[in-house]
């Protein structure tokens, strides 16, 4: 490598321009549609089996964000407004007896819009893993659902990178605790081998000294 590429590596890196080197060892700037196509590729191995649930009631905007949402995830079941979303959380609860991996919901929306809608899933599942599509100027409402426990939010127009964090965040989250109940339930399993082998032992025990 000479001066001249160093000194393009050097501004690359501090740009933060994604790069790669190409089969020549040259460097090739990356255009961002194939730095976000990569990265969620890696992470579909990972969120492909999360079950998920979007509610928007814009055509266009359904269209768009669903497409996105298949790179992470093997299917995606859409609502057009909350009340249809409602009604599709609570029949998937009947059916499978659990609940959906993430909503994501639109705030706007006829009928029953996000806010109303994240009310009556959280009084459902409060550990619900929510993310809120909001505009800039719906600031003061954000306030209220940030009081109600949400913790995630894509602004419109939404784009590529705010969208692989939050599903790399929430899946994340959601890895930990699955970790965290299987280590539990081993935990379960096993002091109950314990307690049952503590009582075979005390009944060999009794039964000896009579």
């Amino acid at each position: 490598m000479d001066y001249t590429q160093i000194l393009f590596f050097y501004f690359l890196s501090v740009l933060e321009v994604p790069f790669r080197y190409d089969k020549s060892n040259k460097i090739e700037v990356m255009h961002m549609s194939d730095v976000f196509d990569d990265s969620f590729s890696k992470l579909y191995e990972r969120t492909k089996g999360l079950k998920v649930l979007y509610a928007e009631d814009s055509s266009t905007m359904r269209h768009a964000l669903t497409t996105e949402l298949l790179k992470s995830f093997n299917a995606v079941d859409v609502a057009s407004d909350g009340k249809e979303a409602l009604l599709m959380y609570l029949q998937y609860h009947d059916k499978t007896g659990g609940f959906y991996d993430i909503v994501f919901s639109d705030l706007e929306m006829p009928r029953m819009d996000g806010e109303a809608l994240s009310r009556t899933i959280l009084d459902l599942h409060p550990k619900q893993e929510l993310v809120i599509i909001s505009s800039i100027n719906d600031y003061h409402r954000i306030i209220d659902l940030v009081n109600l426990g949400i913790k995630k939010f894509l602004a419109k127009p939404i784009d590529g990178a705010s969208l692989y964090r939050s599903v790399v965040e929430i899946s994340s989250s959601i890895r930990e605790h699955k970790i965290a109940q299987e280590d539990f339930r081993e935990l379960e399993e096993h002091n109950k081998k314990k307690k049952k082998k503590e009582r075979l032992y005390l009944s060999k025990l009794t039964r000896n000294l009579q």
